[in-house]
């Protein structure tokens, strides 16, 4: 199964490092296949025989930090989730190019505390 990874928070000046070189070698040391990097970002393309993008990620957070001595959350999401992401984003504009999409993920769904009540507010008239 083919899987997107997200490494927050690496790579940020010289505050957790992780080359890109080094993890790509590290994850396929690990088993996971046809490893790919996107630049210095922390988006990793790759293959696994994890059927669960929670397995992936667990695996993922314990090797960067065994081999590179760096704890950080580590998000992934299949090349299927994110297709349908594209798809449906409704702030895209028909036939844009989703190079230039921008998302953002949670690790975990947020708790009640930090989902305040939406309330109801006047808007401004002209």
């Amino acid at each position: 199964m083919i899987f997107v990874v997200f490494l927050r928070a690496i790579n940020l000046g010289r505050v957790n490092r992780v080359p890109m070189g080094d993890l790509r070698v590290a994850l396929t040391d690990a088993g996971f296949t046809n490893v790919t990097t996107h630049l210095q970002s922390g988006n990793v393309v790759l293959g696994s025989t994890k059927r669960s993008p929670t397995a992936v990620a667990t695996a993922v957070e314990r090797l960067v930090s065994a081999e590179f001595g760096v704890d950080i959350d580590v998000m992934v999401r299949t090349a299927g989730e994110l297709a349908k992401i594209t798809a449906k984003n409704p702030l895209a504009p028909r036939g844009a190019d989703a190079a230039g999409l921008h998302v953002a993920f949670l690790k975990a769904r947020p708790g009640a505390a930090a989902r305040p009540p939406a309330k109801a507010r006047d808007s401004p008239r002209k």
